[in-house]
């Protein structure tokens, strides 16, 4: 029999996606309705209690009733651990200025990348300020997870 070759042995170093080494998603709020000023509660995903946001992703959604899109551009909308914009700010409230067509998406830095968020309760909150007639948005939010 013919030598086949050098032995070779390949090993997957990869680290495992609960490591701090690891941008990972954090929660999702899919349809938050920008009509109507208030909190939309969305659940952190998995057991993330302890983390340092990094970046906030903003899109446009359909209107409901007609199909068709809406300039959200105006909306004001933050992201914080307690409702009523209490707790930890995640995201200061402001304008989603630029967000005019259905198709764009909108990445925006964390307003405390640098402080590690202890969130015991395991939901965020979306605070819509000013609102668009029939709009929604989806949002995601993005961080290191220090748990």
């Amino acid at each position: 029999m013919a030598n086949p070759g050098p032995a070779t042995t390949v090993t997957a170093n990869s680290q495992a996606l609960s490591t701090q080494q690891a941008l990972r998603l954090i929660g999702v709020a899919k349809g938050v309705n920008v009509s109507a000023a208030g909190d939309t509660a969305f659940s952190v995903l998995g057991a993330t209690q302890n983390w340092v946001p990094v970046s906030i992703i903003t899109s446009n959604s359909i209107t409901t009733a007609t199909g068709a899109s809406v300039s959200v551009a105006t909306a004001t909308v933050g992201v914080y651990t307690q409702p009523a914009q209490g707790g930890t700010t995640v995201l200061t409230t402001a304008a989603l200025t630029s967000q005019a067509a259905n198709t764009y998406v909108k990445i925006t830095a964390a307003t405390n990348a640098t402080t590690a968020i202890l969130n015991a309760g395991a939901v965020l909150y979306a605070n819509v300020g000013t609102t668009v007639a029939g709009a929604q948005i989806d949002l995601a939010v993005y961080g290191y997870d220090l748990s």
